[in-house]
């Protein structure tokens, strides 16, 4: 879905996402966040409302003394995992590079390294957090386990949800100068359901080993990793998988920046109009949903293309002794991902032309709260249409109001 906003604020420091809220607080305007703009079914956008984009706060300090690593909003992946890999340091994370840190950490983390390390939300131990504040303002605080211990708690947790506009996170990394490192990769024709069985075999002992499977119409891509681990412990793994049909296998053993930044494809191969559905198992597939998952890829009903495909992670490991009970029971993450699906409006907001709307308007948070919208200096500094906020539509799902109490219920579980 395509939305147009009425301004985008880039946020270079912790400051401009506060009086970026105070505005909209005060101006009685709806407002998104966004970072990674990875949001496909456009939720980091609104109309009429205010986007915080916070993809400029790029600060990383990390210290290998004390085993941790601050990082501002802004970093995507990519950044997250090889500017502490320069110091024999990582942090879990998953596995697209221009996917934001933050956002994914948020979610909960899946990637390599959850079967060995856990969660990327697990080695959360600090957040600096924008909320509304009661004089319809707003303020940065911290959640950690001395204060706002709460909060921290439920970030750590929040899937979806969101309790206020995350600018930094600090974890605990690991030390790993090396990472044993595989990838495997099948041609059509392939065994798709001895493949997909002895994949989920695999998973079915704590070997700390990170396996991801990726099924196309025309192939078939593993991934594993094992930090602080040999390339022959992840092939003993992997050995009743690889023993498949043909693949062509590729091992490392090297720094995991260095790994982790050559394994991701070009920007332009990553289709931005990719729907992705997501479901967790506790129990191994039957052969009746082995069936459905080969007729998706490989029987061409519905007609599939090349950008559909069928993908799993695995859990266990370190995350069934970290997790809460509900995630232990999980042992396998499954996604299915269609190219055939709408474009995401929100990669388009603001790098496609819309001439019938005007341009994308842009502005500094600092220009906002000299000035109100629609006065004639802001909307000169804002490059906005000199008129007043349009009339808010009533409350939707994420485009909050942040007169909203601070908390929201807990969900029934």
């Amino acid at each position: 879905m395509i939305h147009y906003p009425m301004v985008i604020v880039f946020a270079q420091h912790t400051q401009d996402v506060v009086n970026a809220l105070t505005w909209a607080q005060q101006n009685d305007v709806a407002f998104r966040v966004r970072s990674g703009r990875h949001q496909l079914w456009g939720w980091s956008a609104v109309d009429n409302g205010l986007v915080i984009d916070v993809s400029q706060l790029m600060s990383a300090q990390i210290d290998a003394a004390s085993l941790t690593a601050k990082v501002g909003a802004g970093l995507t992946q990519v950044e997250a995992v090889t500017t502490p890999a320069q110091q024999g340091l990582v942090i879990p994370t998953g596995d697209l590079a221009s996917v934001g840190v933050i956002g994914a950490t948020l979610g909960g983390g899946l990637g390599l390294f959850t079967r060995s390390l856990g969660m990327a939300s697990d080695f959360v131990t600090e957040a600096e957090v924008v909320v509304a504040s009661p004089d319809s303002g707003a303020k940065a605080i911290t959640a950690d386990l001395n204060q706002n211990s709460d909060l921290l708690f439920a970030l750590r947790g929040a899937g979806n949800g969101n309790f206020g506009v995350v600018t930094s996170l600090t974890y605990k990394v690991t030390r790993a100068p090396n990472v044993a490192y595989l990838s495997a990769e099948w041609d059509t024709p392939y065994p798709l359901q001895e493949i997909f069985k002895a994949y989920q075999s695999a998973l079915s002992n704590d070997n700390g080993v990170g396996i991801e499977i990726w099924f196309h119409p025309d192939s078939v891509k593993l991934t594993a990793a094992l930090p602080n681990g040999s390339v022959a412990q992840v092939k003993e793994v992997l050995a009743s998988v690889l023993s498949n049909g043909k693949p062509v296998v590729t091992t490392l053993d090297e720094n995991w920046g260095d790994v982790f930044a050559g394994f991701q494809g070009p920007p332009a191969d990553q289709p931005g109009n990719a729907s992705v559905v997501s479901l967790s198992a506790s129990k191994p597939f039957p052969k009746q949903a082995i069936d459905v998952v080969n007729e998706f890829v490989l029987g061409g009903s519905p007609p599939t293309t090349n950008e559909s495909n069928y993908g799993m992670g695995g859990f266990g490991g370190a995350v069934k002794r970290s997790a809460p009970p509900a995630a232990r029971r999980s042992r396998i993450a499954t996604r299915f991902s269609s190219g055939s699906a709408p474009l995401a409006g929100e990669v388009l907001v603001v790098q496609a032309p819309i001439p019938s709307r005007g341009r994308v308007q842009t502005a500094t948070s600092r220009s906002m709260q000299r000035q109100r919208p629609e006065s004639r200096t802001s909307a000169r500094r804002c490059n906005m249409p000199l008129a007043a906020p349009q009339p808010r539509r009533p409350y939707r799902t994420r485009a909050w109001r942040l007169r909203r109490p601070a908390t929201r219920p807990a969900k029934a579980r």
